[in-house]
């Protein structure tokens, strides 16, 4: 079975046709997952729903996926995707981040502001700003927003179980071979 988890139906769709005339047996735990932000990632699902981990940051630096640009050609997907059902190791996505790079990023998931951020840190917003810039490049993220986007989504696919709940925007779709799984929301609400 395969999950792709979006709020964007066009890449879903996307994901569906190509896999629908790829030939690559999906009877593999594979979840595929498109945060918002640029790229997506394609890992197992057992990864991905991996139990004891402490934050939503830290889950997403910790789990091990292949990395694609959302615009990537088919080509690609279908490279990766392969190289899942054929067992391969699954690389970390992100280069670790410093203890300071990763206090920075939980701070402004916690709603704190950059001049807030540098005052309980001792830091200069300079010296704040390029360590700043040297997290969301480790984590190919362009932007303050693009994280909380990203992470906010990550938490949202990645909170649970399956379970149906009509109101929410975000998608989880299973694929297998023939296609017929009817789409599922994959959160919670936040």
């Amino acid at each position: 079975m395969m999950y792709v988890y979006s709020n964007d139906t066009y890449f879903i769709a996307g994901i569906r046709n190509a896999l629908a005339f790829s030939g690559i047996n999906f009877m593999h735990d594979i979840a595929v997952i498109d945060p918002g932000g640029e790229d997506i990632y394609i890992t197992r699902a057992a990864e991905f729903h991996r139990p004891g981990l402490a934050d939503t940051l830290t889950h997403f630096i910790e789990t091990r996926c292949y990395s694609l640009r959302k615009k990537a050609p088919v080509a690609e997907y279908l490279y990766v995707l392969n190289l899942m059902a054929n067992n391969a190791r699954i690389p970390f996505h992100v280069k670790p981040l410093t203890e300071r790079e990763g206090l920075i990023c939980e701070s402004y998931l916690a709603g704190r502001e950059r001049k807030e951020i540098a005052q309980k840190m001792h830091l200069s917003e300079q010296a704040l700003s390029y360590s700043q810039v040297k997290a969301l490049r480790k984590m190919n993220i362009k932007s303050i927003p693009f994280l909380l986007k990203v992470m906010k989504n990550w938490y949202a696919f990645g909170s649970g179980p399956f379970v149906d709940y009509p109101r929410h925007t975000s998608s989880c779709m299973p694929v297998d071979n023939n296609l017929a799984h009817p789409w599922v929301s994959a959160c919670r609400g936040l």
